[in-house]
């Protein structure tokens, strides 16, 4: 055996001698074998903390997670024609009365953008947790790598909602500027990215989808369209929680704020008269839109905070 396995020279012994069976060169192999056995157990052992700093690793993931997030681009870029197709089969003509902006189109056009989002963000990390795991246990810093990632979608979300917008303004021609809708979609982009990590990070990729799906949609139906906020003030303290809760509430009543205060003040009983009837105010599209942002910020935090204390054993 050990002249097939190349571990003897078959010219120095006896082929055909079957008395001895390599005996002493087998002996020979094995005391080798064990002194530099022995020898490997005194030498130092390797320490696992990284000798780079927090910033080079940042730059360092940083780099290869654009990358990786360029490539994606296009692959996840048909789904936003595919959503404002969504959004728009609503039915959702121009020009259309105040009282229709609850209608399908911006309740869709909400739900459309959730999971345009999320299903984006669940390649972040729910696709790459192994890799984690591998170098998280060499003793890289996790929270570099955590905002590397981060980092590296930002041009992804700051883009995503002027191609989403571009096709679905024009279909819809709201009295809104276009300012106004980019931002409330943004922030809408921003939260639901932040709830895609946290759920890549809690749940295994093949139940994430489905856990996104029905996050977006649970958001959409506490929206505000059917039922109204002001009923579901009355489900005692379940319901303003669950809309309190919902990026839908909040991008709605933000682009319905804008979307009224066009209207001519000969109209203005009418304009709020819906207000009041869906319980959504006129004076409070920053705080909406602040609330979005504020839900995204800390939705990343519960991320990190299930990537660095979740699944313990498998980061050692």
């Amino acid at each position: 055996m050990d002249v097939i396995g190349g571990m003897c020279d078959s010219s120095q012994v006896d082929i055909t001698s079957t008395t001895h069976l390599f005996t002493h060169q087998w002996e020979q192999y094995a005391s080798q074998n064990n002194a530099a056995q022995q020898e490997s157990r005194r030498l130092p052992e390797i320490p696992r903390q990284s000798d780079a700093n927090f910033l080079i690793q940042f730059l360092t993931f940083f780099v290869v997670r654009f990358v990786y997030v360029s490539s994606v681009a296009f692959s996840s870029s048909g789904s936003v024609p595919g959503a404002t197709c969504w959004g728009y089969s609503g039915g959702h003509r121009k020009e259309a009365p105040l009282d229709e902006f609850f209608g399908p189109c911006h309740s869709l056009s909400s739900l459309a953008i959730g999971l345009t989002a999320m299903l984006s963000a669940l390649r972040c990390f729910g696709s790459n947790r192994t890799t984690f795991w591998r170098e998280s246990a060499t003793g890289i810093n996790r929270v570099s790598y955590f905002m590397a990632v981060n980092v590296a979608q930002i041009p992804i979300i700051l883009i995503t909602p002027i191609v989403y917008l571009s096709l679905l303004y024009p279909l819809v021609a709201p009295r809104s500027y276009f300012r106004f809708y980019y931002f409330a979609t943004l922030g809408a982009q921003f939260a639901c990215t932040g709830a895609g990590y946290c759920i890549s990070a809690i749940f295994s990729p093949k139940n994430s989808q489905m856990a996104s799906v029905t996050f977006a949609l649970i958001s959409s139906l506490v929206s505000g369209s059917s039922p109204t906020l002001c009923k579901m003030a009355g489900y005692n303290v379940i319901g303003p929680i669950m809309y309190s809760l919902s990026y839908c509430r909040w991008y709605l009543e933000a682009l319905f704020e804008k979307e009224a205060i066009r209207y001519p003040d000969v109209l203005a009983p009418y304009v709020h008269g819906l207000s009041t009837r869906n319980g959504y105010t006129l004076d409070q599209y920053s705080t909406c839109v602040a609330v979005l942002f504020a839900m995204g910020f800390a939705y990343r935090v519960l991320a990190l905070l299930f990537m660095l204390f979740t699944n313990r054993g498998k980061q050692k």
